[in-house]
């Protein structure tokens, strides 16, 4: 299964984030903007000043945040 993941370079202000903050983040869908899983980041066309680059993939979240997660989510039994 592919999916989209963001590298946001700076924040929606036009800061820039720090090379050690830059990481590859899962995209999902809230409300109506697409956003980082992690902290809910908005980003896109129209959604402010953020400098970001998206790819499509198989595999490649380099996130803490994301990372950890994800593994909370596969952990819960259902």
């Amino acid at each position: 299964m592919k999916i989209l993941l963001v590298k946001i370079f700076s924040d929606d202000d036009g800061v820039p984030y720090d090379k050690d903050e830059q990481f590859w983040h899962l995209v999902t869908r809230y409300g109506d903007a697409d956003r980082t899983f992690c902290s809910g980041e908005v980003f896109g066309e129209g959604e402010g000043k953020a400098t970001f680059q998206t790819k499509t993939v198989e595999r490649g979240i380099t996130c803490p945040k994301c990372r950890e997660y994800i593994k909370f989510i596969k952990s819960v039994k259902l």
